[in-house]
């Protein structure tokens, strides 16, 4: 789960700022995982997408994680959510 899911839009938006801000001002990377692609578009310079192998055919492991996946979709953060969609 990402760590901003279950703030209200506008509290999420002042947070995401917030990362975004701190990182460009002390030049260090952030490596966020967002299921929102537009997210990745709007904050991002380059976006990856991932899609776990395991839940095409049905077998995360007893505590839902995912050991197998593959790189469905990369690609310039301004691009990346026009970039097709997940394949789930």
């Amino acid at each position: 789960m990402e760590a901003t899911s279950r703030l209200d839009p506008i509290t999420r938006a002042e947070v995401i700022g917030l990362r975004v801000d701190t990182a460009e001002r002390e030049g260090c990377a952030i490596m966020p995982v967002p299921h929102d692609p537009a997210l990745v578009a709007r904050t991002a310079d380059r976006g990856l997408s991932l899609h776990c192998l395991a839940e095409m055919q049905g077998a995360h492991d007893t505590a839902g994680r995912c050991e197998h996946g593959n790189l469905t979709k990369h690609g310039a953060g301004p691009r990346f959510a026009a970039n097709g969609s997940h394949p789930g």
